[in-house]
């Protein structure tokens, strides 16, 4: 049994949110220091001495058993947070592990409440994303992460839009925006603690004042070595790299000396280290986990502005899976025309409605194999102009959406990377999405894909399906589920799972 279950075990699961933080041996005095990391509430409130009693007895129960006698002392370390830290916290952790998942998930998608101690999250999903989330334990991910960095038993709560009705609206897939890099010219780095810094060094007017993994460099002044009233050392110093100055901190565990001896006053160094208090409530102090001396390139230093540029990131394809999709396979089994075959449906959101002189705004593109949509891929693109008034009320994209996307010349290639030699779908394709991917292709000259073609408005009438034609009722008439109507991403996977419906309908009527 690992330690933290025989501590959880001994005092009955009553301080499941302890984290063991580190463990310091001192063979000299046979001395052994347990650090904990424990929610600020419960520091503050409720660590009385009998609390601590009570850990202290489990603690070195078990290390007796395990035959070590060293005297054990134990440290605790607030971990400070609040709704809005746990929000920011899971969106950064989603985009940073699931990017292929979580590209388009909005801030405000994230609902955090805390209330009594107990913390529930709340991400709120169209159905597509709703799926891959379940299917792919995200959100147990995402609890076992803030479990253990915050010391918390967090729930997390999985809305599916496509259930309540709500709208989801997507921010662009890309982040084009260049922002200038500010960072020093650093030759020379030897380490003085720790690990040598190779880590870009931020101008000090540039760099952040709240988080962890912060690299500057400068000029160090007024070094001191003092010691805490539990008689450790520790050093206080100010970097100055001339755009700005940093006050910084390094603590010891050494009663005996400090650990920056070499360091000097007029000494330029490169450090590494962390603001302890991401949301306000600690010093404004860099508490220093590494630190190099180096040569600093002063000369270099430019804090002009940046000139806003247009920077392409690829696109990535999103997972997708879909329970009626599923059902859709089993059905669709005895259509040669679906088994054993890829396809790729295509949609697009413009600025009009002529496909000779309208810009797209937004591409929506569903890879469907055996009948079953397997992923998709959908990004805004900045059309360079204005998006008429009329046309948004139809899609719901504005301006403000579009204007951090990619231009179409940038994008285009990733369209027809996705594509590859599939045969394409679209509805009304032969009339508009067709018509629009040949004249666009050629404006950026590039050849227009040779793929077969097809058209699900022109089947549906073909096989003379019962009402109307439209996307929307001919989704309604087959059962398949569109939310989010007019949207590139919603349109195409709808699209895919027409087809996979129409050629199974094919099968089973004949209309001649």
């Amino acid at each position: 049994m690992e330690f933290k279950e025989r501590l959880d075990s001994l005092t009955d699961n009553r301080y499941r949110f302890l984290r063991v933080q580190d463990v310091f041996v001192n063979k000299s005095d046979k001395s052994m220091t347990v650090v904990f990391s424990a929610p600020y509430s419960f520091c503050d409130t409720s660590l009385t001495d009998t609390v601590k009693e009570e850990i202290f007895s489990a603690v070195r129960e078990i290390f007796s058993s395990a035959g070590v006698e060293f005297d054990i002392k134990i440290d605790y370390k607030k971990v400070y947070f609040n709704e809005e830290v746990i929000s920011r916290v899971i969106l950064q952790y989603l985009s940073r592990n699931y990017n292929a998942f979580c590209s388009q998930i909005p801030a405000g998608s994230i609902k955090v409440k805390i209330a009594d101690g107990e913390v529930t999250a709340e991400i709120r999903l169209p159905d597509y994303m709703y799926t891959a989330f379940s299917s792919n334990s995200i959100a147990q991910s995402v609890k076992d992460y803030i479990d253990a960095s915050y010391c918390t038993d967090i729930r997390i709560k999985l809305v599916n839009l496509g259930d309540t009705g709500e709208s989801f609206a997507l921010k662009p897939a890309v982040q084009m925006r260049i922002v200038k890099g500010y960072y020093h010219n650093v030759d020379k780095a030897s380490a003085l603690l720790g690990d040598t810094v190779t880590n870009k060094a931020s101008y000090i007017a540039k760099a952040p004042l709240k988080g962890s993994e912060i690299c500057i460099a400068g000029t160090v002044s007024n070094l001191t070595t003092k010691t805490s009233k539990r008689g450790y050392f520790y050093h206080t110093f100010i970097l100055d790299d001339t755009t700005g100055k940093a006050e910084c901190i390094k603590f010891t565990r050494s009663k005996k000396r400090g650990v920056l001896g070499a360091l000097k006053d007029g000494d330029q160094v490169i450090v590494m280290g962390d603001y302890p208090d991401e949301d306000g409530f600690g010093s404004s102090k860099l508490v220093v986990t590494r630190l190099s001396t180096c040569e600093i390139d002063y000369d270099s230093i430019d804090l002009s502005e940046p000139i806003a540029v247009k920077e392409y990131k690829p696109v990535a394809s999103i997972p997708y899976n879909d329970n009626y999709d599923n059902l859709m396979q089993m059905s669709a089994f005895n259509s040669s025309a679906i088994i054993g075959h890829t396809f790729v449906a295509l949609d697009f959101e413009t600025t009009g409605l002529n496909p000779a002189t309208c810009d797209i705004i937004e591409i929506g593109l569903a890879k469907m194999i055996d009948g079953k949509v397997t992923e998709y891929f959908d990004t805004f693109v900045d059309p360079k102009k204005h998006i008429p008034e009329d046309s948004s009320r139809i899609h719901g994209i504005y301006d403000s959406d579009v204007k951090e996307a990619p231009y179409l010349e940038s994008v285009l290639p990733d369209v027809l990377k996705f594509i590859g030699d599939a045969p394409l779908i679209a509805h009304n394709g032969l009339g508009y999405d067709y018509i629009i991917l040949d004249r666009v292709c050629k404006q950026c000259g590039i050849a227009p894909p040779a793929n077969r073609r097809i058209d699900t408005l022109i089947m549906a009438d073909n096989l003379r399906v019962e009402g109307r034609h439209n996307l929307s009722a001919l989704c309604q008439h087959f059962g398949i589920s569109l939310v989010n109507a007019h949207r590139a991403y919603a349109d195409c996977i709808a699209t895919a799972k027409l087809y996979a419906a129409l050629e199974e309908y094919s099968s089973t009527h004949n209309n001649g």
